[in-house]
């Protein structure tokens, strides 16, 4: 630590006065390491509380010591003395905190009971865990430093001042730790005689008072990292716990019979005797958790105390719940609830880490794919285990619950009503007038000894069902519990793919990030035991581990795999042979498997309908999904009526578990079972396809026929000409009686307003026949003059686009100019912008479209409205297209071609290109194959193009994409990705290299287009640093077709002086992303010592690394790993070493236009080998289960189905790659993702702009280098 500028006087030269502001000293009660300690009474609050004195520090001591003082306060924990406030006195900074009646763990007799040590344990970790989460370290934990109260919790005291004091006497420009000098016990102090070190010390960490170099901690507790001087992490913290509990166990200490000055060389040179050694009587697991704590090297310790608190609760002998429910075990499509916890199983160590937050935050989201069992552990584990007083702190906890589906406030207030004993409109009402009044209503209503956990399930629905209104009153309620509130907890699922729109939810969207707990799959264990461990309750058991092994396999293998899996143990459960108490195989079989068990359901449930019921049953599953995919909620109103088809076709589907019927005050509420039934069920995936064009139709005519019905059957609320025309697609089996009662309504109006002018007309014929017909034919005029003139100034403002268009487009250009010449700063400003113009451009376009709509509802027979209106929609699909928005695109094209009856624009939108092929090598076979998607977004390719002879010459090619191959006798094949647009002649010229002239492993890219950048709106564009897409032609060039590995990079280092070999090794030390590594050579073997993730491995050359938790790739060669642990200079030192010394001319970092270049071809993909990223398509964070023992690398070419259309792998996923920035020279950028990384990340588009000295177990590189001359 550094020096103070002068020494302060003895912390014993200052008396505090007696009162100070509303505190009044009773009596001092100790002095410790930081001070000296009073027993006070809070006047203000009627509390006693302790109060510390800390000696005096120096002004930018004492501004550092405070802000990281109140950090600490914000620890609020049950097993962390609570940090009430930080100040200063007269000079003399202060803490108040709360008052603890108990003794410290050092005053207890030893060796304790294991099992009270276990429990001990269990409360120390949970503490340390809330600060560690606060990012606080202790650096002194000791026995001293831990209170067993007289409730017999325990608790941390000091927590962070360690690390406080020490950071507050450092300067601001003190030097990093790193390579500091190991600190060392001052000659005149002697721990034999005194376990305090004197009274200078205090306690071991020596104040800044003191001279620099001292030690931080108490020495027999200090970690090896502590006497080294290295950096403290949260394992130099729970290296101290585990002595802590050693002693505990043991009666003494691992080190104390070492002589002080021998001991910090005895800590770092020695292991700690096993405690089993030491305590015989101690249970094995129980010992091995603290054997591995004091491991000397830290990345073979627990990450972190949260850690340690898995491994201590995995200890615990949990006793399931007595009460086992009646019936089926297995909850099909229904969440597990409170009644079923005995039978919900595989998620302890959630519940454990759920439970753990909640003692400490406010707020908890838990967030996760659809189908990953969220709701079920919350109803199943964590409510009631929290009404049992699972949070430990003394308060009796009710819980609420609620879903928010449309009118959020109104499902809050019916949550909350019972509680409050209060009505549930007046409260709705008071909340909607003042929705940060929730926090001040529940205060008062619960008081000090009661608490409340409210839980909101679908925490989504608040965007995707409600309205913007209700979503906003209903944030800023929840938001003022999410700020925290005593003795109120907030728990919520949600949709992982719902929580950007969260954040925008006003009042609780900022809280969100913070709250985020990410529910992970189950892993093949967990799920075996949430297969077995239900029958196994109930006395049956299934007929074969293959059968278990069938089940798990299935699950693991699908996204969103859990749904489909538990309502297959639910269909076999009931085919179950009672008898032998056995389920079978057969069974399992006779329901076809798990994928198939419920789409078989399904279908057989609506084939037993009558037919008309089941045109009713497909409109009911239709209106229950909203437009963005998710389950809709309506109700009994809203979806069956008076409708005995659709009364027969609902109650069908509840019985058959396809759809739940929620009671409530106002009405049944309907929604389908799971969102399984969205994605596992084929024939309702089939309707919602061939639904897709009427739904919005259909969607307006519901809320029509329910706002007439509101009326009182109004005629004024009818629908025209015009709005039945839209309706003529809809199926009238699909519709409601009420809808069809509005429908039958409206044309009985327009009929009726017909035969009235008809009657009127007949009746005046004789007198006013030339007076009408003179009339008609002045309104026919008058008409026509109107839509002329709509139609001429519709194309005089289609013109006026036609120039804005123009001038937008030579703005965009000159910024993508400014891009392409490295002018990033100047294009971002330019480009920003041209985004104005484009809104203007859209507003006009929009203008167009209302006089031509206008047009077309007064003169709809009109061929020249209807040709102008198609017209426009054409020129509006180009805009469309050019602007990236496939979404309006595709809409307009469907409007375009009703209005084409001819189809002369359609043939003119697919107009053939005519395509020109140029190659200087003679006999080049080439072939031409389309290239499509999938519904994922895969990549599909067609059957090649024929060529009726002689050369491809001018010859007309349908638009689109292309996969183009040439092959030649002596050269190297090429692949070349073409993207032909309508109407144009390309010339297109490929150059094949002579073969032998492309370097092994290397690949050849011929010169073309890259679509650069991403069509994504601003917004996500920032987020992944990208620029807007655009068109750049890029030279040819040769890329390697792997990442360079470990065996690459060990013949590179191997060529080196000894000096810079040290210099270029690999390394990770603590920090970076995630993880550590180590490359070294020990007895003339390198070895790799790695960390990815949670797990440590070590393994030398010619030995394969196994990854604790995979499945699949479990076993690989690591020489075969990715490189990582490099630096930018490095990769650029290994990309000059190649060129000159390894055999690659010309070799090179890529530039980042190349790598995307080679990623995305030519048609602007999000991914190598198209739109979406399964998890196995590359190594992500979720292609091994987010597991801490399965995160790592893969070999290279481990997963060639992310191939890119140049034939490279890995350019997805795997580690990161150094690339240099083409749009800022000079600067380091990496791209492509990594295994720890979201396959959002993994996008191509995604820039990282780390900094070039970044060292990190997921960055590595890939080398490009210059193109061979092409020959004949």
């Amino acid at each position: 630590m550094g020096t103070p500028a002068a020494s302060p006087p003895s912390p014993d030269a200052w008396t505090p006065p007696q009162e100070f502001d509303e505190y009044r000293l009773v009596r001092p009660i100790g002095r410790g390491r930081t001070g000296r300690v009073y027993l006070a009474h809070d006047t203000l609050l009627e509390r006693p509380v302790a109060v510390k004195f800390i000696p005096a520090l120096g002004p930018n001591a004492l501004a550092r010591f405070l802000v990281e003082a109140r950090a600490a306060a914000r620890i609020q924990h049950p097993n962390v003395v609570t940090l009430y406030r930080v100040g200063q006195l007269e000079e003399q900074p202060y803490l108040v905190s709360e008052f603890i009646r108990g003794v410290s763990l050092d005053r207890l007799s030893k060796p304790q009971p294991w099992e009270r040590v276990l429990g001990m344990g269990r409360d120390l970790a949970r503490g340390l865990s809330a600060a560690h989460r606060r990012g606080v370290l202790h650096r002194d934990i000791k026995p001293g430093n831990a209170v067993l109260t007289e409730s017999g919790e325990v608790k941390l005291l000091d927590f962070g001042l360690a690390k406080l004091l020490d950071e507050a006497a450092e300067p601001a420009d003190a030097p990093a730790r790193a390579g500091a000098e190991p600190p060392k016990l001052p000659d005149d102090l002697d721990p034999d005689a005194s376990p305090n070190l004197g009274a200078r010390s205090l306690d071991g960490v020596f104040l800044p008072s003191l001279p620099s170099g001292a030690l931080v901690g108490t020495p027999y507790y200090m970690s090896p990292e502590a006497w080294a001087g290295e950096e403290l992490t949260a394992r130099s913290d729970v290296y101290s716990l585990g002595i802590v509990l050693y002693e505990l166990c043991a009666g003494r200490g691992p080190f104390r019979d070492v002589s002080w000055r021998d001991l910090p060389r005895v800590v770092r040179e020695q292991d700690a005797r096993p405690l089993a050694e030491a305590a015989p009587g101690v249970d094995a697991a129980f010992a091995a958790v603290i054997d591995r704590c004091l491991r000397r090297e830290p990345t073979e310790r627990y990450a972190s105390a949260a850690q340690l608190l898995d491994a201590l609760e995995g200890l615990t002998r949990e006793e399931t719940p007595a009460d086992v429910p009646e019936g089926n075990p297995y909850r099909g499509l229904q969440a597990f609830e409170a009644e079923h916890r005995a039978v919900f199983f595989g998620r302890r160590r959630e519940q454990r880490a759920v439970l753990e937050r909640l003692r400490a935050e406010p707020f908890l989201l838990i967030a996760g794919d659809s189908g990953v069992g969220k709701s079920s552990l919350c109803l199943a584990g964590i409510l009631p285990a929290v009404a049992e007083g699972a949070l430990e702190d003394g308060r009796r906890w009710h819980t609420a619950r609620l879903v928010p589906g449309r009118r959020p406030m109104s499902a809050l207030a019916a949550a909350l009503a019972p509680l409050m004993q209060e009505a549930e409109e007046p409260l709705a009402e008071a909340l909607r007038n003042e929705p940060t009044s929730l926090v001040r209503r529940l205060r008062a209503r619960l008081g000090a000894r009661e608490a409340l956990l409210l839980y909101v399930d679908q925490l989504e629905e608040l965007v995707t069902l409600a309205s913007p209104v209700e979503a906003a009153l209903a944030g800023q309620a929840l938001g003022s519990l999410a700020e925290g509130a005593t003795g109120v907890r907030l728990l919520a699922t949600g949709r992982s793919d719902f929580l950007t729109r969260l954040t925008a939810v006003p009042g609780l969207g900022a809280e969100v990030p913070r709250a985020l707990y990410l529910l992970r799959a189950l892993t093949p264990e967990e799920t075996r035991e949430a297969v077995t461990g239900p029958a196994r309750v109930k006395g049956v058991a299934f007929e074969s581990e293959a059968l278990v092994d069938a089940l798990v396999a299935s699950t693991t293998a699908a996204d969103g795999g859990l749904p489909l899996l538990q309502f297959a143990l639910a269909e076999l459960w009931e085919a179950r042979d009672a008898t032998a108490r056995v389920i079978t195989q057969a069974a399992l079989d006779s329901l076809g498997g798990v994928a198939g068990a419920l789409a078989r359901h399904a279908d057989a449930a609506v084939a037993r309908l009558l037919p008309d019921q089941r045109v009713a049953a497909r409109g009911v599953l239709l209106r229950l999904v909203t437009v963005d995919g998710t389950r809709a909620r309506k109700t009994d109103r809203e979806l069956v009526g008076d409708d005995a088809r659709y009364r027969a076709a609902v109650e069908a589907l509840v019985h058959a578990r396809l759809l739940v019927a929620r009671e409530a005050q106002e009405d049944t509420s309907y929604e389908l079972a799971h969102e399984a039934l969205l994605s596992g069920w084929g024939t309702l995936a089939r309707w919602l396809a061939e639904a897709a064009e009427r739904r919005e139709v259909q969607a307006r005519l519901e809320a029509a026929a329910a706002h007439w019905e509101k009326l009182g059957h109004a005629r004024e609320a009818l629908w025209g000409p015009r709005q039945l025309a839209e309706t003529k697609p809809l199926d009238p089996a699909e519709l409601t009686r009420r809808e069809l009662d509005f429908l039958r309504a409206s044309r009985r109006t327009v009929v009726r307003s017909r035969r009235m002018r008809h009657v009127l007309a007949a009746g005046f014929v004789l007198s006013l026949a030339l007076v009408y017909g003179g009339l008609r034919l002045r309104e026919r005029w008058g008409l026509d003059r109107q839509v002329s003139a709509e139609l001429q100034e519709a194309a005089l403002a289609l013109r006026n686009v036609g120039r804005a268009r123009e001038a937008l487009g030579s703005e965009r250009a000159e910024a993508f100019r400014l891009y392409t010449s490295g002018r990033k700063a100047d294009a971002d400003k330019l480009w920003g912008r041209s985004g104005t113009q484009a809104a203007r451009v859209r507003q006009q376009y929009d203008a167009v479209a209302g006089k031509l709509e206008h047009a077309l509802s007064l003169a709809p027979g009109r061929p020249d409205v209807r040709d102008a209106l198609a017209d426009f929609l054409y020129e509006r699909a180009l805009w469309a297209e050019q602007d990236g928005d496939t979404e309006t695109l595709s809409t307009l094209l469907q409007r375009m071609r009703l209005y084409d009856p001819a189809g002369t624009r359609w043939r003119r939108w697919n107009a053939p290109a005519r395509l020109t092929l140029e190659t200087s090598t003679s006999g080049a076979q080439v072939e031409l194959r389309p290239l499509t998607r999938d519904a994922q977004g895969r990549e599909q390719p067609g059957e090649p193009l024929t060529l009726a002879g002689g050369p491809w010459l001018d010859v007309p090619v349908p638009p689109g994409l292309y996969q183009l191959s040439l092959r030649a006798l002596g050269h190297e094949p090429v692949a070349q990705p073409v993207l032909l647009r309508r109407g144009e002649s390309r010339r297109l010229h490929v150059p094949l290299p002579r073969a032998g002239t492309v370097p092994e492993g290397f690949v050849f890219v011929p010169p073309g287009e890259v679509r650069f950048g991403s069509s994504a709106e601003a917004s996500v564009r920032e987020f992944f640093n990208a620029v807007p897409l655009h068109a750049v032609e890029v030279p040819g060039f040769l890329i390697a077709r792997h990442e360079v590995t470990y065996a690459d990079w060990l013949r590179f280092v191997e060529a080196l002086p000894a000096e810079e070999r040290v210099r270029r090794l690999p390394r990770v030390a603590t920090g970076g992303y995630a993880g550590m590594l180590a490359l070294e050579r020990v007895d003339g073997t390198w070895r790799l010592r790695f960390q990815p993730g949670g797990e440590p491995y070590v393994a030398r050359a010619g030995e394969k690394l196994r990854y604790a938790r995979r499945d699949r790739r479990e076993e690989q060669d690591w020489l075969r790993f990715p490189v990582s642990g490099i630096t930018f200079a490095d990769a650029e030192a290994y990309a000059a070493w190649l060129a000159t010394r390894g055999g690659v001319p010309g070799a090179r970092l890529c530039s980042e236009l190349e790598w995307e270049r080679a990623a995305r071809g030519v048609d602007g993909r999000e991914y190598p080998h198209g739109d979406t990223l399964a998890p196995d398509d590359a190594n992500i964070d979720t292609t091994y289960g987010k597991q801490p023992g399965g995160f790592g690398p893969d070999e290279v070419g481990s997963h060639p189905a992310s191939r890119s259309p140049f034939g490279v792998d890995d350019l997805a996923g795997n580690v990161w790659e150094w690339t240099r920035s083409w749009l800022e020279p000079g600067k380091a950028v990496a791209r492509g993702g990594s295994f720890a990384f979201a396959a959002t990340s993994a996008r191509s588009t995604n820039r990282e702009l780390p900094e070039p000295s970044l060292r990190d177990v997921t960055v590595g590189l890939r080398v490009c280098a210059d193109p061979p001359a092409a020959t004949p």
